[in-house]
């Protein structure tokens, strides 16, 4: 059985630290919905913001002022400690 924590974070390379992670807990185990928590090291001292312990994430997209989460085909946005329904994010030319 595979234990480790999934977890997101906003950095673009192995050159560059995060500076915010989204982690996936499964207290109760991996058959429950996970706890989710932003780990915001902006911050000084860094913080822990919990989102929801009724999401099981699929994707993440960040911004500078939110996260945009996808779970179970569905979109939310978490900003200033409030998670709310959002529309999916623009598709981005790669």
């Amino acid at each position: 059985m595979d234990l480790t924590t999934p977890y997101y974070t906003d950095s673009t390379g192995t050159d560059k630290p995060a500076t915010r992670i989204v982690v996936e807990d499964f207290i109760g185990g991996f058959s429950d919905t996970p706890s989710v928590s932003l780990y915001d090291f902006r911050k000084r001292p860094p913080v822990v913001l919990p989102i929801s312990n009724k999401l099981d994430v699929d994707d993440i997209r960040w911004s500078d002022s939110a996260v945009l989460l996808s779970a179970n085909g569905s979109w939310y946005s978490f900003s200033g400690k409030k998670l709310a329904r959002s529309k999916p994010p623009k598709k981005s030319a790669q």
